[in-house]
């Protein structure tokens, strides 16, 4: 990428070599004279100091030439990605002006894709790094994975905690998923059992939170309690047994007809 401030830090750089180049030179000649008795020590230990501050300098302009990636003839800076992998987006164009702070490419490493998921705050508290954490992907397909770490803070915006997973394998960026966490500290000893459903499969009936339970003859409309919501998930925790199955994405349907006049099964 062709850059004015790259000319100007190809500049220094040759001026220092060029400073340092001289104070050398003149180090060496006054500790000849001093050598031979015809300087003062004053004179050659100014020029020692003049010396390895100008080396320093010296130093310091190839070490900003070299960070900023410099090309030879100084004209130009070689923009470099820091990672290995792939281009997953190109905003830059030929003879396009740039700020310093412009994304021109952003570049993934498909090997080394992380998951964030948002945590309740009682959840949060129960999960530490290694914990094993299942990824469902929209095909289906599941993925082990493992939490690296979980933020300390919680969001101002969804009050959520942050889980970070460390995911083998090649994922797509960007890609969405559906997260189960294995906290390896579970709940108090004596505790209920934590049942966590889909968002959309609990529905409000005359005020009261139900969800619709699969029996032998269909659904029936069941009464719970609620308790923390977080990522698209609800938590029960009174009112279902594991195991039993819920209606989810149809729920609201069910919820229409009994609306129409279908009274509610206890």
């Amino acid at each position: 990428m062709q850059s004015r401030d790259a000319a100007q830090i190809a500049a220094e750089r040759i001026a220092a070599d060029a400073r340092s180049t001289l104070a050398q030179k003149n180090l060496h000649r006054e500790k000849t004279l001093f050598d031979q008795k015809v300087s003062a020590r004053v004179d050659y230990e100014q020029a020692q100091a003049e010396a390895a501050a100008a080396a320093a300098e010296a130093q310091r302009a190839r070490a900003a030439a070299s960070a900023a990636q410099v090309t030879r003839d100084g004209s130009s800076v070689i923009v470099a990605s820091p990672i290995s992998g792939r281009i997953t987006a190109e905003n830059a164009s030929l003879g396009a002006f740039v700020q310093p702070e412009t994304e021109l490419f952003r570049v993934a490493d498909p090997s080394k894709v992380q998951i964030e998921a948002a945590v309740g705050p009682a959840d949060a508290q129960r999960l530490s790094p290694g914990d094993r954490a299942i990824i469902e992907l929209p095909d289906g397909r599941t993925i082990d994975a493992r939490v690296r770490a979980v933020t300390p803070g919680l969001s101002g915006d969804t009050r959520s905690a942050t889980a970070v997973l460390d995911v083998p394998g090649a994922l797509q960026p960007g890609l969405a998923v559906r997260v189960r966490l294995l906290p390896s500290r579970g709940a108090e000893t004596g505790g209920p059992a934590r049942i966590v459903i889909a968002d959309e499969a609990l529905q409000t009936l005359e005020g009261r939170d139900v969800v619709f339970v699969r029996t032998k003859d269909g659904f029936r409309a069941q009464q719970v309690t609620v308790g923390q919501r977080s990522a698209g998930r609800v938590e029960i925790l009174a009112g279902l047994k594991p195991g039993q199955i819920v209606a989810t994405k149809n729920a609201f349907l069910l919820k229409a007809e009994l609306g129409k006049g279908a009274g509610e099964e206890e």
